[in-house]
């Protein structure tokens, strides 16, 4: 994850899971049912691609961010 934009911290990306999940398993309940969503589970961006904007989160600080990866890791 480090080698993401730097605009993508951690935080953000967390933050954001929930959402972003949520809106894969829509579009793939959407597509399996053969269904288009009617009001769309994901607006296009400014780009015109169909990727989420992520929200503005502050980094953590290096030492939440360390103990979060000491977590992760189980270490």
């Amino acid at each position: 994850m480090d080698s993401l934009d730097p605009d993508h911290n951690r935080a953000r990306l967390l933050h954001d899971l929930p959402r972003c999940t949520h809106a894969a398993e829509q579009t793939q309940r959407d597509q399996e049912a053969g269904q288009a969503d009617m009001f769309g589970t994901v607006q296009p961006t400014s780009t015109g691609s169909d990727e989420m904007e992520i929200s503005a989160v502050e980094a953590w600080p290096e030492l939440q961010q360390l103990q979060a990866e000491k977590d992760s890791l189980g270490l």
